[in-house]
């Protein structure tokens, strides 16, 4: 008798287990507008697009902790946005090829896999084809002070992806040669929490669009929120940019990138 009952407390305690991480999980239909969630589920994607739109902002943010600091991440001295991506996916994780690495602690993995950027293809409206999104992608080693261990230069020194422990707090480089805007070094950051992580991309250095300077340092911001929904992950996605306000860039911005982010999503998916 009493074996059987320590076999019951044993089985009981791995249930209990088991569960523990939807604990944390979050409700789509509890982080979403009524309407956004129909349309969720529905399509598994909803995607959004504005340039040079009065009153523009961020819409379609899930109610979540992280995904709600994205809208406030903004720097409030910098001129305000006057583009704005968005991007919202919902996925079953037995959909994945590996549904056991769909958590938020291997997303955090993946989104600190800069080399694995490199090649990803994206569909150029320019071209009419899929093409090469990032000609050459990887870790970026910074210089730092031998004390402090503040960051001195950035550069472009190669290394290798930061992947061990948690993200959550780190700050890394990464250089990324885009086909259509040329090379660039982001600075990264990292929040990570039990149900969710974010990554907030910032270019270091500007970028171009043909001959036109179309971003100056700190004034394009690409966000990637991942978010555990139980047996559902969900990411939402933002581009957001302070640009010059010249006709000649209003096509060129929204084609190049109107399909960047599902690209990247893309990217992530396909790592799980």
């Amino acid at each position: 008798m009493k074996k059987n009952k320590g076999l019951r407390r044993l089985f009981c305690i791995f249930i209990l287990l088991a569960a523990v991480p939807q604990l944390y999980a979050f409700r789509a239909e509890d982080i979403l507008s009524p309407k956004d969630y129909a349309r969720l589920t529905k399509d598994g994607r909803i995607e959004l697009l504005s340039f040079l739109e009065e009153g523009a902002s961020l819409s379609l943010s899930p109610s979540t902790p992280l995904s709600k600091k994205v809208a406030g991440s903004w720097p409030k001295d910098m001129d305000k946005p006057n583009f704005y991506a968005e991007e919202l996916y919902i996925a079953k994780k037995s959909d994945f090829a590996r549904p056991n690495l769909a958590t938020i602690e291997y997303a955090g993995k993946v989104l600190r896999s800069f080399s694995t950027l490199q090649g990803i293809q994206y569909y150029s409206h320019r071209r009419g084809k899929m093409a090469t999104l990032y000609e050459e992608a990887y870790t970026v080693v910074p210089e730092t002070d031998p004390v402090t261990g503040r960051v001195k230069k950035v550069g472009e020194k190669k290394g290798p992806d930061e992947l061990a422990g948690s993200a959550d707090g780190k700050v890394l480089y990464a250089m990324m040669d885009d086909s259509s805007l040329g090379r660039t070094v982001y600075k990264v950051s990292y929040m990570e929490r039990e149900d969710e992580i974010w990554a907030s991309f910032v270019n270091e250095s500007p970028l171009k669009l043909g001959p036109v300077k179309a971003f100056a340092p700190g004034k394009l911001r690409m966000d990637f929120v991942v978010m555990d929904c139980g047996d559902y992950i969900m990411a939402y996605l933002t581009t957001r940019a302070s640009v010059p306000a010249l006709g000649i860039l209003d096509r060129k911005i929204r084609e190049s990138f109107s399909t960047r982010l599902a690209a990247v999503y893309k990217w992530f998916t396909e790592r799980l």
